[in-house]
């Protein structure tokens, strides 16, 4: 094989290998395969998993605080991290590090007890290092979360005061709780900066297609408790309609990550921004992608989903039409991809079973590179094009 620039740029493989990790192994055997080639390792996230570490990875300008939250289940510590970019004055919390559904004990769903609490620990303490310093932005990637409070708990955590028939509620809230909130009160000030809600979600907070219809079943709710669900977030917004004088529900995201989006919405000057668009943006993926004679992407799961504000849709728009991409990922399921330059290569077409993909995910993803050696080696010969004739 002869000589060519590969930008490899996978996200997640979710449960199985890190975005950065998937970076490595690709990176590796090509280089096995293609001694010559000139490979740029570029890890990507959408802010979702690894956000904090593809950040980290692309400036060295980040530096990392740790604190102890409250994880997704009241009483559960968890030690979450965020990044500060003091030359840059960015901030950015990755929410699924305190509620997220891999952080729930044991693994064990709680649909109702799962609470945003933590993310506004986390949010406060980045409220206190940028003080009253307003050129300072915050972004929080809300991907991943465990809860469907409303984002109620993360509000209460940076000093909304919320109150039931019998007096203030100090237990930190979740959508078991949501129905008993008779009155919520902002707090008097908060800190001046910029606060970015990084999703690509774009549901609303309720209805068919809200947070409780759409995301509670992967958190583990039945489908008799969805009703519940609804009704709890129903009377959230109400309360915030009547008291904050919002009127969000129906906003792009405020369905994400359990209503979490729908809650940070009510914190003056916040706004809803594509998190892939965003990470993207930081990273400088579109200089790579055009620098790139191909892309070697990936992920877990490649679904019409991923083409719809996903780390690897985004390399796919970035890509347009003139440079190929090859999609690694475990699994294939219902896509439309018309672009000729586009190819998806599932596991199964290394041979590779489900099973022996998840129990031994670094070996199935070499085996899948070295499996699609003709795509790779056609466009490594200096005909790409023909790497996805075949």
């Amino acid at each position: 094989m002869s000589r060519g620039r590969i930008l490899v740029a996978p996200a997640a493989f979710k449960g199985t290998l890190s975005a950065p990790d998937a970076t490595r192994i690709i990176a590796e055997t090509v280089r096995e395969m293609a001694p010559d080639a000139e490979i740029i390792r570029c890890p990507i996230a959408d802010g979702g998993d690894d956000t904090l570490a593809v950040l980290q990875i692309s400036d060295s300008g980040f530096e990392r605080r740790e604190m102890l939250v409250t994880g997704p289940v009241p009483g559960q510590r968890v030690r979450a991290g965020y990044l500060v970019h003091p030359q840059k004055r960015l901030i950015v919390i990755e929410a699924a590090q305190a509620h997220g559904i891999t952080r729930l004990p044991e693994g064990k769903p709680a649909p109702f007890e799962a609470t945003s609490f933590g993310v506004g620990e986390m949010l406060a303490a980045a409220f206190q290092e940028a003080g009253t310093d307003s050129r300072w932005t915050l972004t929080l990637t809300i991907g991943g979360s465990a809860s469907t409070d409303g984002g109620a708990g993360a509000l209460q955590a940076v000093g909304y005061r919320f109150f039931q028939k019998s007096g203030e509620i100090t237990e930190p809230l979740s959508a078991k709780t949501l129905a008993a909130i008779c009155r919520v009160e902002a707090p008097p000030c908060l800190p001046k900066v910029r606060l970015m809600i990084a999703s690509d979600v774009t549901n609303p907070l309720l209805g068919r297609q809200g947070a409780a219809a759409v995301y509670a079943p992967q958190k583990g709710a039945t489908p008799e408790e969805i009703p519940i669900l609804e009704a709890g977030l129903a009377h959230w917004a109400a309360i915030c309609r009547r008291d904050l004088q919002t009127n969000r529900e129906s906003a792009p995201g405020a369905g994400a990550a359990g209503g979490l989006g729908y809650g940070l919405m009510q914190i003056p000057g916040a706004e809803i921004v594509s998190g892939s668009a965003w990470i993207s943006s930081l990273i400088g993926l579109s200089e790579k992608v055009a620098s790139a004679d191909a892309i070697l992407t990936g992920e877990g799961r490649f679904d019409q989903q991923s083409l719809s504000g996903k780390g690897t849709g985004m390399i796919i728009t970035l890509a347009g039409s003139s440079r190929p991409v090859l999609v690694l990922c475990g699994q294939m399921g219902p896509v439309e991809v018309q672009a000729e330059n586009i190819r998806i290569f599932p596991f199964s077409r290394a041979g590779l079973s489900e099973r022996e993909s998840l129990e031994n995910p670094e070996s199935a993803l070499r085996k899948s590179v070295i499996a699609s050696a003709l795509n790779i080696g056609a466009i490594l010969a200096g005909d790409p094009g023909q790497a996805f004739r075949t």
